[in-house]
């Protein structure tokens, strides 16, 4: 046996070497999120971190007002700094990755925000594989700052990995055995389901269905990834702060009628209520907006087609502001920091005597 265990130790000893060898002849592919954490955290060593998807940024080319919701809430706090980790498609899944690694830091922020898109959560995401992210989640859960580091070139380098789901729709590629064992072993989490079509005769309702209108419960994966954020952080002094990112609620609302909005408020409550569980601070700005505050609309003046009622939360600069707002009132609760004072300019010309 202590024969075995020598032998083992040598020949991981051996391997791990050997990795890091190859690891500067044959450089490992490095998520891109990886280096927005090194800017983001290890550069600018915010007190407040903040996960959220592409609802934080400008995407309509005709605004003047460019600043993110994260540039916005820096300049109402004044003293702090926020590192935005932006991850179109805000997977929580994914967010659960980059919160275990952002628990690993030294020290901890003082806040975390964790954005919560309702659309997340639809089935129509569930099977497009540009929104599971198994690349970043196993990086980030396994290697990013561990002594697993040296390995992650085989693994980003090997055609041994396909990151693409089992039950894609979108691609032929099939699934490696690394990650079919990954899966069965419960340590990568797949889609589920296909959605259902309801209105066989209209795709848009459909698409509405598919992304807003699921019967949830509390097991679905991506609100067991919420609660898994706030359990890492149950024994930390980081405070967390949950919200449900603004809805362009009211033209749905006029196209599926009031069950829209009924669905839409009881998957909420269902992941705001397992959340509050987990004594943290939750803020639900899903209905807080009109129409007018969404970009959809500016879209529709080049083109009006029906189907540019797309389901997107992605903000005009009224909109970023309110949630700025939110987020920063919720933050200057309990945010205490004396801003340094200005060193004065030295006196020009002769001291007076």
């Amino acid at each position: 046996m202590k024969s075995f265990l020598l032998k083992f130790l040598f020949t991981s000893l051996i391997i791990y070497l050997g990795q890091l060898l190859i690891s500067n002849v044959f450089p490992p592919k490095i998520p891109e999120t990886a280096v927005n954490f090194n800017l983001a955290y290890h550069e600018k060593k915010p007190e407040i971190m903040y996960l959220v998807d592409s609802t934080d940024y400008v995407t309509d080319s005709e605004e003047k007002d460019h600043d993110a919701i994260s540039l916005i809430m820096e300049k109402e706090l004044k003293c702090a700094t926020v590192g935005a980790i932006v991850q179109n498609g805000g997977n929580p899944d994914i967010f659960a990755a980059y919160a275990k690694f952002i628990a690993r830091f030294q020290p901890p922020p003082d806040y975390l925000i964790v954005e919560i898109n309702m659309r997340a959560f639809g089935a129509a995401w569930d099977k497009d594989p540009q929104f599971e992210f198994n690349e970043q989640k196993l990086f980030f859960d396994w290697f990013a700052e561990t002594a697993l580091m040296p390995f992650w070139p085989f693994f980003s380098n090997s055609g041994f990995i396909n990151f693409q789901p089992a039950n894609s729709t979108t691609t032929d590629q099939p699934p490696s055995i690394f990650l079919t064992l990954l899966r069965k072993a419960g340590l990568m989490r797949y889609p589920e389901s296909p959605p259902n079509e309801p209105y066989p005769d209209n795709p848009l309702k459909n698409l509405i269905h598919a992304n807003y209108m699921n019967n949830l419960t509390k097991n679905h994966r991506k609100i067991q990834s919420l609660l898994r954020i706030a359990d890492m952080f149950a024994s930390k002094k980081t405070k967390l702060i949950f919200y449900f990112t603004p809805i362009d609620y009211q033209p749905k609302q006029s196209f599926m009628g009031d069950k829209f909005v009924t669905q839409l408020k009881k998957n909420v409550n269902l992941v705001k209520t397992a959340l509050l569980e987990k004594q943290v601070t939750v803020l639900d700005l899903s209905t807080s907006l009109s129409a007018e505050a969404f970009t959809w609309r500016s879209i529709m003046k080049a083109n009006s087609k029906l189907e540019n009622l797309y389901n997107n939360e992605h903000l005009m600069a009224q909109g970023r502001h309110f949630v700025a707002k939110a987020l920063t009132d919720e933050i200057g609760k309990t945010f205490i920091k004396v801003c340094p004072t200005p060193t004065p300019a030295a006196s020009q010309g002769n001291a007076p005597e």
